[in-house]
């Protein structure tokens, strides 16, 4: 070993890493963490994750393995940004069937989930200081990127309709009048994370005409709509729009498995070619896109709601029942039509700092609602996730949750 090879190794073991990482990652907010669930006896409400029992493990291998056996060297090439065409060909004759939206492929760009469709829905259209309108409260893993890209976040009320037109236009007023740009309303309208509310119609229209006015461009996150275990679908933002001044968001994550990590925005064909040109990651793996896209037209993905639908819905009525019978003395909550995720609200009675170490000591955990706000609030919240633990865990959990709360009193 040379003089030379023991300056470097000596200079390399004693450096600080921030002293060469770039200014973005040195302030970059840090990514999601786990429930730290490691005791098998904890019950967890935690993330978002679909059934585990109901994976559709079988049909995906069949559907690889007829993609490696008709067309192998194709899905083993490198892919096009822009994703491959015979998803986006099913994701529009889906969506056009739906709510007659009037896509065609030309209108989708597939990503690596939803996360990045909204790190790049973000990074084309904010600046820094620029105002990203959110629901409050609103998903936690959209708040990261935002804070990333060093964005003003301005958060809107809801009630049980969805946000509250009154409050967005008097807090994009307020914005424009101490001149600020707000750029983006980023929003969960459908089965929405955390509080499992569906935003109304009318609702819809007049934020759809607000944002026509004061020209904000709506980012709709649909992760959770194909959730759905009753009531009518409404329709999205996009279709009500006309798709001008909107995008919508998707992924497979909720519907077929989180670990496939295939999502799509929909949007004008401008803009989505906007995306195109600005994408540098070379775009998502053929063969993992196809696969998923000989699941999906092959109808397996129909079939696999089919299934899934009746488990969730039994599983949100088993929790809403305990929760009826274990915690309604000190505590109230929304009975969602669909999606992963209750929202309970605490009475004033209850010390939320109690709450916490008393979850601790009867091994149960979920989410606090202080995750899912853009400045302070959701002390008194927390979000229940039903769709990962059996129907056992779910009635277990909340009788633990209902102690947990009384002796937080």
């Amino acid at each position: 070993m040379t003089a030379l090879d023991n300056r470097t190794e000596r200079r390399w073991a004693s450096l600080d890493l921030n002293e060469i990482l770039s200014n973005w990652a040195r302030h970059a907010p840090s990514g999601s963490g786990s429930d730290g669930a490691v005791d098998p006896e904890v019950i967890v409400f935690g993330g978002g994750i679909p059934d585990p029992e109901s994976l559709p493990s079988a049909g995906l291998i069949a559907a690889a393995r007829r993609v490696l056996e008709h067309d192998g060297p194709g899905a083993l090439e490198y892919g096009g940004t822009q994703g491959e065409l015979i998803l986006r060909e099913w994701l529009a004759e889906r969506l056009n069937r739906q709510e007659d939206a009037g896509v065609s492929a030309e209108h989708f760009v597939l990503t690596n989930g939803s996360g990045q469709a909204i790190e790049m829905a973000i990074r084309t259209f904010v600046d820094p200081g620029d105002v990203i309108l959110v629901e409050r409260p609103t998903y936690s893993g959209g708040l990261r990127p935002m804070r990333a890209y060093k964005a003003e976040i301005a958060d809107v009320e809801m009630d049980a309709d969805g946000v509250l037109p009154e409050a967005f236009e008097q807090t994009v007023t307020r914005l424009v009048a101490a001149g600020k740009r707000p750029k983006l309303f980023y929003t969960m309208p459908t089965l929405h994370n955390p509080t499992g509310i569906t935003t109304s119609v009318p609702r819809r229209e007049a934020i759809v005409e607000l944002c026509d006015r004061f020209v904000i461009l709506i980012a709709e996150d649909d992760a959770y709509g194909e959730i759905r275990v009753e009531g009518q679908r409404p329709p999205s933002y996009y279709k009500i729009a006309g798709g001008q001044g909107a995008l919508r968001l998707s992924t497979v994550s909720k519907m077929l498995a989180t670990g496939l990590r295939i999502g799509w925005i929909t949007g004008p064909k401008e803009i989505v070619d906007t995306f195109v040109r600005l994408r540098y990651d070379g775009g998502l793996s053929p063969f993992l896109v196809r696969t998923v896209a000989e699941f999906c037209v092959s109808g397996d993905e129909d079939r696999h709601l089919e299934t899934v639908l009746p488990i969730y819905k039994e599983k949100r009525d088993r929790m809403l029942s305990a929760l009826d019978e274990r915690c309604a003395r000190y505590a109230s909550w929304t009975h969602p039509e669909g999606g992963f995720f209750v929202w309970v609200t605490l009475a004033d009675a209850v010390d939320p700092a109690k709450l916490q170490d008393a979850m601790a000591q009867e091994k149960v955990i979920a989410r606090p609602g202080t995750q899912f706000f853009a400045g302070a609030g959701g002390a008194r919240n927390l979000r229940l996730c039903f769709s990962t633990a059996t129907i056992p865990e779910i009635e277990e959990g909340i009788r633990r949750l209902g102690r947990a709360i009384e002796q937080a009193v």
